[in-house]
């Protein structure tokens, strides 16, 4: 499945409220994690998440961004992700200030919810690699880490 993803609205980066466009990244893997603060399931896999990252980035070897994005509401949303998260990580963390039409555009039912997408240089359009989330979908896997028990093995296989 190919999809446009340069001109996706809704997005800010957490730490300091900017407009993100997806057109600004260079790489050529991107893992998204999808997460809500009150999510029971969310919070342990988001540290599993930002220590998988950290592993793959460390080397360096890789042309690959690992991206958190908060799909949270509410009055004091955006502090709770920034205080979960820590201002010193690898990835690139994100707030979904449109939480509704983010979860339409990626088809996200449940979070966590995982994607891996690959650039598509010809086509200028990313390939869906892992679209995995907590709830299973078709013959995606299913229970509470499903994303991200699919999303080491699948970046072996890719990397």
């Amino acid at each position: 499945m190919d999809i446009n993803i340069e001109n996706i609205g809704g997005l800010e980066t957490l730490f300091d409220g900017k407009e993100f466009n997806f057109s600004s990244l260079t790489d050529d893997l991107i893992v998204i994690d999808f997460w809500h603060v009150e999510c029971p399931f969310c919070i342990p896999k988001l540290g599993e998440f930002i220590m998988l990252s950290e592993k793959y980035t460390a080397t360096g070897a890789f042309n690959m961004k690992f991206v958190t994005c908060s799909l949270n509401v509410g009055d004091h949303s955006k502090e709770e992700s920034l205080t979960l998260l820590g201002e010193d990580t690898e990835t690139l963390n994100l707030f979904a200030h449109d939480k509704q039409g983010t979860k339409e555009f990626w088809n996200i039912k449940t979070v966590p919810h995982c994607l891996v997408l690959k650039r598509n240089r010809i086509a200028e359009t990313w390939d869906v690699l892992v679209h995995a989330g907590r709830g299973g979908l078709g013959e995606r896997p299913q229970g509470p880490s499903a994303a991200h028990a699919v999303t080491q093995p699948a970046l072996s296989h890719i990397i």
